[in-house]
């Protein structure tokens, strides 16, 4: 879409579709696209606020395509967290948060944001140090952590392109599997060659027998997709010509089913501690005044 100079300003879950047959991501709602030749200011109140670049927020107009990356980023970590990054409840609640994650920005970028200020914001910028995202998130890998931190970057000229995000090693068992894909003249799509390289990868580690892939010291985080998400069967090219029963999944109904999945765990997880913490000898006294009704034997200790 860059490449075709064009931005999309509204990158959010909600607009991101994957088709459930071949695995094709697909993005939706080009009502806020702009061309990225066209002259500033753009509109100041333009994507979903979770997913607004700082200098969306912070100036009057004074952005460009790299807003689309920084939303990217926040997706990302949902998707590996199954929570929004920066969910602010106004502009400046969603500025804090930012700030508290990727600390304070530099002088130049500084006066950049006062040069061309947004005249209803008004931000203090608190001294804040950036936040490590292999801290916040302990099981991805370094380089997961090191595309989030690039991708999330206050100055929007140092931020990734989105093509330098698809060559970043986070990606490169990626890479490889395409190059094995290219090699062996499959003719399944590149998506499905992935999810059944990836099924094959489960099942031999299951068995213990050597993985015949390339080992990758850091290995790249696949956040999983839900099985049967809440969903309504919409419609999707397929080969050029349109199936009515293709079901669609929206990223932002796997994060919420997936964030609900986490509570329900976590409140197993604490009825299962307050049975633990119960008495070992929990009808001890019950056996003393009612000896007729259990067995001759003696009762069972209750672990």
């Amino acid at each position: 879409m860059h490449e075709k100079n064009l931005f999309h300003r509204d990158i959010k879950p909600e607009n991101c579709m994957i088709d459930s047959e071949t695995f094709d991501l697909k993005l939706v709602d080009f009502g806020s696209t702009r061309e990225t030749q066209s002259k500033e200011p753009y509109t100041e109140y333009v994507s979903t606020r979770w997913y607004r670049a700082p200098e969306c927020i912070l100036t009057s107009g004074s952005y460009d395509k790299s807003v689309d990356e920084w939303a990217v980023g926040c997706i990302l970590y949902e998707l590996l967290t199954a929570r929004p990054l920066f969910p602010g409840k106004h502009e400046i609640d969603q500025i804090n948060k930012i700030h508290n994650i990727v600390g304070t920005p530099d002088r130049e970028l500084l006066s950049f944001f006062r040069n061309n200020p947004n005249p209803q914001i008004t931000f203090t910028f608190p001294r804040r140090e950036a936040q490590d995202f292999k801290t916040l998130i302990p099981t991805i890998s370094t380089d997961t952590a090191d595309l989030l931190k690039k991708l999330l970057i206050y100055d929007p000229n140092n931020r990734l392109s989105a093509k330098e995000a698809l060559l970043h090693p986070a990606f490169e068992l990626i890479h490889y599997l395409h190059d094995q894909w290219i090699s062996s003249g499959a003719s399944d799509r590149f998506s499905i060659y992935v999810r059944n390289s990836m099924s094959q990868e489960k099942e031999i580690s299951k068995c213990g027998v050597p993985k015949p892939i390339k080992q990758i010291k850091q290995p790249i985080v696949v956040a999983p997709l839900a099985n049967k998400p809440n969903h309504n069967t919409v419609s999707a090219p397929n080969k050029g010509k349109i199936n009515k029963n293709v079901r669609v999944l929206n990223l932002g109904t796997w994060a919420r089913k997936k964030h609900q999945q986490q509570q329900k765990q976590q409140q197993q997880q604490q009825q299962q501690q307050q049975q633990k913490s119960l008495p070992r000898y929990q009808f001890h006294n019950f056996a003393k005044k009612a000896p007729f009704f259990l067995s001759s034997r003696p009762p069972k200790l209750l672990v």
